[in-house]
């Protein structure tokens, strides 16, 4: 029975990913099968830096492909937002230190911890679906569809935030990811949407 479980657990589809079994039509990759430390080091090219080709569809029915963004391009974006996030706390925290000895600054802790927890929102909800550190990484969030993204769009993506990062420090966003044939998260699942690479001229001005 432990055996069973072990099967399903996220640690084993990580340890025993081949980019063929979950996208056969964009798998690269050939690995040495002789060779252990080239095999290992073929896991890891393909589980964080795998991208594929997406075709979106604009408004006037034009199919434009794109490269989704990798997954270790999403952890690195994810980390450059988390540092920024941290700064806003620590200037936060020093800031209600200087209230401390004024008055009572519990008002601005609540509105330090909303500005905090809703980043992520406010970011791709008025940057067309780009953070600070989706645009350090020149990454950004669109619809499958071509549509414009939404705010409850948005909103989807930030609930399921955390589910896919928070809570199991990015490892269902991970396996999700790698997992599904668009390269989405569950909150992308959710929302209709996925994270490209920007490294075309064709610019996301063109999918609406």
């Amino acid at each position: 029975q432990m055996a069973h479980i072990f099967h399903f657990s996220p640690f084993f589809l990580i340890l025993t990913y081949k980019s063929s079994l979950f996208h056969p039509k964009y798998s690269t990759f050939s690995c040495d099968k002789n060779n252990a430390f080239i095999q290992k080091k073929c896991m890891f090219v393909e589980i964080f830096i795998f991208t594929m080709n997406i075709s979106i569809s604009t408004a006037h029915n034009v199919n434009i492909d794109y490269t989704s963004a990798g997954v270790l391009d999403r952890i690195l974006a994810t980390l450059i937002d988390g540092a920024f996030q941290f700064g806003l706390l620590m200037l936060g925290l020093m800031f209600i230190g200087f209230l401390n000895t004024v008055s009572t600054p519990t008002w601005f802790f609540v509105i330090l911890t909303i500005i905090i927890a809703s980043y992520h929102l406010f970011c791709e909800a008025v940057f067309n679906g780009r953070s600070l550190g989706k645009y350090t990484m020149r990454i950004q969030v669109v619809k499958l569809n071509g549509k414009k993204l939404t705010f409850w769009d948005c909103m989807l993506r930030w609930v399921f935030r955390l589910v896919d990062i928070s809570i199991s420090s990015g490892a269902v966003a991970v396996i999700s990811i790698i997992a599904s044939k668009q390269m989405q998260r569950l909150g992308d699942m959710a929302a209709g949407t996925t994270v490209i690479k920007l490294d075309k001229e064709i610019t996301l001005k063109q999918i609406s």
